[in-house]
């Protein structure tokens, strides 16, 4: 199959998004409760555009669901991430289910960060050539990177990009990318008290 990755519009706006909201000046306030000193949970939901590898496909349309169990170090913070994509499409719809790891730097408010997510994946065909051969299903690795803004101590805004390797069989690949636009809730908990 032959790659069709996302037009150049998309990638320049969320480029020209990362440097805005990095050029924002200083904040002062402290955007980052969490359960104790070093660790926090919270949950994300994306609209998510997905270009499937296909020449004749368009863009699908779906959303991004997860969550993170973050800890820090510093201004470091290592993620544990369970995700879950659908995009259904007019000619190759894809669903994948999996989770991996994510490391973020903190800059104030900003949280810029990268991913690695292995995942079950499964792509069904709309108008298939052969009538027989509606769906598959693979092993996909997804690097990615991302970007978090957070508005108050608990919300955030995202913008992510996924490029992502199908395995179908060995030998039979394919490269889809995926580009969401979300929101982060961080999870309030009251610190441990021992008694």
């Amino acid at each position: 199959m032959q790659m069709q990755s996302f037009p150049t519009r998309y990638r320049i706006s969320l480029l020209l998004v990362s440097l805005l909201i990095f050029c924002t000046g200083r904040l002062h306030s402290q955007a980052l409760p969490t359960a104790s000193k070093n660790t926090e949970y919270s949950v994300f939901g994306a609209y998510s555009l997905v270009s499937p590898d296909n020449l004749n496909a368009t863009l699908n349309s779906g959303v991004t669901f997860g969550a993170d169990y973050t800890h820090m170090f510093g201004n470091f913070a290592l993620s544990v991430e369970p995700r879950v994509t659908f995009a259904p499409g007019n000619t190759v719809g894809e669903r994948t289910f999996g989770g991996g790891l994510r490391f973020e730097y903190r800059i104030k408010r900003l949280i810029p960060y990268v991913d690695y997510v292995v995942s079950y994946g499964v792509i069904t065909f709309t108008h298939p050539t052969d009538p027989t051969y509606t769906r598959d299903d693979a092993y996909v690795r997804s690097p990615g990177i991302g970007l978090d803004y957070y508005l108050t101590p608990r919300w955030a805004v995202r913008a992510d990009y996924q490029f992502e390797h199908w395995t179908i069989v060995p030998g039979d690949t394919f490269n889809p990318d995926a580009l969401s636009f979300g929101v982060v809730y961080r999870i309030p908990f009251k610190p441990y008290v021992h008694y």
